[in-house]
């Protein structure tokens, strides 16, 4: 009879039958509960304990148990390659050694530990007789191999099932015919495997095409194929063995628009295009009257099949934006279109007027369309190339106007003027935004992440429905790989969005703006069982130069550029008039930034913030002056360009300088009804 156990250790019930054919045991030896004997000092006595120590130089060495009848006995463990025995155990004792003869053997059951690897688990009883004629007995366990586990090439290892069988997985790529791509996973037809052999596969061995849906509407396509052959052990046997090959592809050409409005602050907003049908080509989505000076642009959340044309931008009627771009093979037409300021209320506090003068000069225009003293909020739009409009608010004599804030972004400017009623103390807000078509993208618009790089496979998953990424991470200019502990995180300048799939799992990836510079990457994960399907979302903030700034490159007070600015500076003390005075920025629209300018009494405060969102730097202005020099008062409240790339203040200067007499004339003609706030807005 063969005995054993699953771990390959002697059983106790081994070890008492191998020392019972060479001796009787003592009652102590088989039963726990009765005490050992103890030593009466004779060293001769059954019931006293032998005062020599036998130990066996075997494996890690072990120590005699004296039985109690003169005898000593013990067990222990060595491994052996295949057949072969080790060598024969020696006892020793006093100086005295003892080469101990096999008496004994009960060879173990042969385990298949996996393909190419064998285990068995025999049971040796060595004895010998000391001078003193004391019985030695020790059982040693040899634990034999055969051979080395065999692996699908590339380190897939086979796993055995309930039922005994041994099956490994893998993946390839299907193609658009669903062809599956046998040059990834075999050569000449065979599958290699890790010991030099391989079994057969061809393309006919595969099944018809199956699609698999995945949650976020992706879709799988996939056939499998199942591979078998055999793996030999030295032993002379041979296992059977199964590899599971899965060729898969994604096909989602679906597409998704929505408008990116990212406003004065930095701050973005996603608005989803209402109604969408991939059959429908044109949209209007309509937004309040604010929102006008705001830069907007088309985001598509698109599958990886899905074919984008390049976008382009104009103005419409009533300064709308016209975003076009082709999706799927159709031009698709999205319209911002803005309300009409509402009415308010009546207010002591309110203009005669705002008058417009298109051509640029220094004079009072026509009265702005759409006029209502009631009516707070006014757009101007203007082409690319055309002059700058000067706007000049009326207001009766017991009527203050003072500029409040200036709101830039790449699209627009939007000036504010602050209207108080000197008898009640009543104020209200008056705005006017031009908004210029341009002809530029910035950089954040210009900016398209490269596509995701998959890194070589990790480890199988032990379970064959595993979805999870082994990880994801980022490759720098380098093609170095790091590595993400978070599903949010930062790429640097020149890094492209990278990952670590699982081996024989299917991984497809698709990507969406969701604000300036911020991605969101959907990747869906068919597992290696060819079924199970997974998507995950990871928000990813690219870094570059540009969109990462948030400088100015000068200060605009009373229309003059403040001599000497540096943007590391970041507080101003100008001579002007605390009461009357106006201030502005100037700075390259083309990277994305967006700027605000606040303005409290003699204290004004210009933020800039960078197009991805992650910088925010502020300066201060302070006004320590009152009266006005004459040609100050000319050429004050100019206000940024908003059409040019980066804005050159000195040489707009000049022009006002020389248009200076009649912006004076016009002021004078008006100064009972009103005088403050004159502008030209650029």
């Amino acid at each position: 009879m063969k005995t054993r156990n699953m771990t390959g250790r002697i059983t106790a019930t081994a070890v008492a039958c191998a020392i019972a054919a060479t001796a009787a045991a003592p009652a102590w030896a088989d039963d726990p509960a009765t005490p050992a004997p103890t030593d009466t000092g004779t060293g001769t006595s059954q019931d006293a304990t032998p005062s020599t120590v036998w130990s066996v130089s075997d494996g890690a060495g072990v120590t005699l148990t004296p039985t109690g009848d003169g005898s000593y006995a013990g067990q222990g463990a060595v491994a052996a390659e295949g057949d072969a025995d080790p060598a024969a155990p020696v006892a020793s004792a006093d100086g005295e050694d003892v080469t101990l003869t096999l008496e004994d053997t009960k060879e173990g059951e042969r385990e298949q530990k996996a393909p190419g690897l064998a285990t068995r688990t025999d049971t040796q009883t060595w004895t010998g007789t000391a001078k003193d004629g004391s019985k030695l007995t020790y059982v040693r366990t040899v634990n034999r191999t055969w051979g080395k586990e065999v692996t699908v090439a590339g380190g897939h290892a086979f796993a055995k099932a309930a039922d005994g069988s041994w099956t490994a997985s893998i993946s390839t790529g299907l193609s658009d015919q669903d062809e599956p791509d046998l040059s990834q996973v075999a050569a000449d037809g065979r599958l290699s495997l890790s010991d030099g052999t391989g079994i057969p596969l061809d393309g006919g061995m595969f099944s018809a095409t199956q699609t698999v849906t995945g949650t976020d509407g992706a879709q799988w396509r996939a056939r499998t194929a199942r591979a078998t052959g055999t793996v030999a052990t030295p032993d002379g046997t041979s296992t059977p063995v199964t590899v599971i090959v899965t060729a898969s592809r994604v096909r989602d050409a679906h597409a998704t628009p929505s408008v990116l409005r990212t406003k004065a602050d930095g701050t973005t907003q996603s608005i989803p295009v209402d109604g969408w049908d991939p059959a429908t080509d044109s949209y209007t989505l309509t937004l309040p009257h604010d929102a006008v000076a705001d830069s907007y642009t088309l985001v598509v959340d698109a599958g990886p099949d899905a074919t984008l044309g390049t976008l382009s931008s104009t103005l419409g009627q009533g300064s709308s934006r016209v975003l076009t771009q082709d999706i799927n093979g159709r031009t698709v037409s999205v319209t911002v279109a803005f309300q009409a300021a509402d009415i308010q209320p009546d207010s002591p506090a309110k203009l005669d007027g705002i008058y417009v003068n298109a051509t640029g000069d220094q004079t009072k225009g026509t009265l702005i369309d759409g006029w209502d003293p009631n009516r707070l909020d006014y757009t101007i739009t203007v082409a690319k190339d055309a002059p700058s409009p000067f706007v000049l608010p009326e207001a009766g004599d017991g009527v203050t106007v003072a500029t409040a804030g200036t709101t830039q972004t790449a699209d627009g400017t939007r000036q504010a003027w602050t209207v108080t009623d000197k008898a009640t103390g009543q104020t209200r807000e008056y705005t006017v935004t031009v908004v210029r078509q341009r002809d530029y993208q910035t950089a954040a618009e210009r900016f398209t992440p490269a596509q995701p790089a998959a890194q070589t496979p990790g480890a199988p998953s032990e379970d064959p429905a595993d979805t999870s990424l082994e990880s994801v991470g980022w490759t720098d200019q380098a093609g170095a790989y790091h590595a993400e502990d978070s599903d949010s995180f930062q790429i640097p300048e020149g890094g492209t969005f990278s990952y670590t799939a699982r081996d024989g799992q299917s991984v497809s990836v698709s990507a969406t703006r969701t604000t300036g510079m911020t991605w969101r990457y959907t990747v869906g994960v068919l597992a290696a069982d060819g079924s199970t399907y997974a998507a995950h979302a990871y928000d990813v903030t690219y870094i570059t130069q540009a969109t990462h700034t948030a400088d100015i490159t000068g200060i605009i007070v009373d229309g003059q550029p403040i001599g000497g600015f540096d943007p590391a500076t970041g507080t101003y003390t100008v001579d002007a008039d605390p009461n009357d005075w106006t201030l502005a920025a100037d700075w390259d629209r083309t990277t994305g930034m967006t700027v605000t300018v606040d303005k409290q009494g003699g204290t004004g405060t210009i933020t800039a913030t960078s197009a991805d969102g992650l910088v925010t730097r502020t300066w201060t202005v302070t006004a320590t002056r009152n009266p006005l020099t004459l040609v100050q008062a000319a050429v004050r409240d100019r206000l940024p360009e908003t059409g040019a790339n980066v804005m050159g203040a000195l040489g707009a200067m000049m022009a006002l300088l020389a248009a200076a007499g009649a912006t004076l004339l016009a002021r004078r003609r008006h100064a009972a009804r009103g005088k403050h706030g004159a502008t030209t807005i650029q």
